[in-house]
Parts: structure tokens; sequence; C-alpha cells
């Protein structure tokens, strides 16, 4: 029984790094972002983190890209600070997520 409740600590142990470890990087890439929006503004910010396909509903699904490109540059600041970041696997152990805010994001250079 002490076998059975030493690997299970372990295996949360580990399960509970990966996750933090996935958490620390989504919120190193939503800092990245407010910087960006600090130095080159909003428009820019999100042309540059958002993905070719990416979608913004304005109300209506739209390019992303393609819409910041088209809207009038904006003056205002945008504080990005994300409150809770929780990383869920499915059933293959791949991330997945789902919230009334959800942002997928993918690491430069990834496929």
């Amino acid at each position: 029984m002490k076998k059975i409740l030493l690997l299970s600590i372990i295996i949360f142990s580990f399960t509970s790094l990966f996750a933090e470890g996935e958490a620390q990087k989504i919120f190193d890439t939503e800092k990245a972002f407010e910087k960006t929006v600090a130095e080159k503004g909003i428009n820019q910010a999100f042309i540059e983190f958002l993905t070719l396909d990416g979608l913004v509903f304005v109300p209506n699904a739209a390019n992303g890209r393609e819409f910041w490109k088209n809207r009038p540059k904006s003056p205002a600041a945008l504080y990005w600070n994300p409150t809770s970041i929780d990383v869920v696997n499915d059933k293959n152990g791949k991330p997945m997520g789902t919230g009334n805010f959800l942002q997928v994001w993918k690491l430069r250079g990834t496929k």
C-alpha cells in the first residue's frame, strides 16, 4: 500500500510540474503580448501574435490579422494580465481548454 501511495505522489508531482511549466509559458506569452502593445500599439500586437488563421468575432467570425490591419489605429493602452491559467489535458495527454474567454497560443516556429 505504501508503494502505491508513493507512486501516486510521484506521478501527481510530475503532472503538476508539467502543468506549471505549460502555464508559465502561457503567462510569459501573455506578458510579451502586453509589452508589444505598449511598444508598438494594440493593432500591431494583435497582428504579430495572431496566427495566420486566427479569428476574431466582430460580431461574426473574421480573420484576426486582416481585421486589425484594417482597423484604425488606437491610442488606447491595454494592460494584459492573466488572473488564472489552468492547463487541462485530454484523455490523450494533450492540453485543452474552455472558458468564457479562450485564447489558443502557438509557440513561434512550431507547426
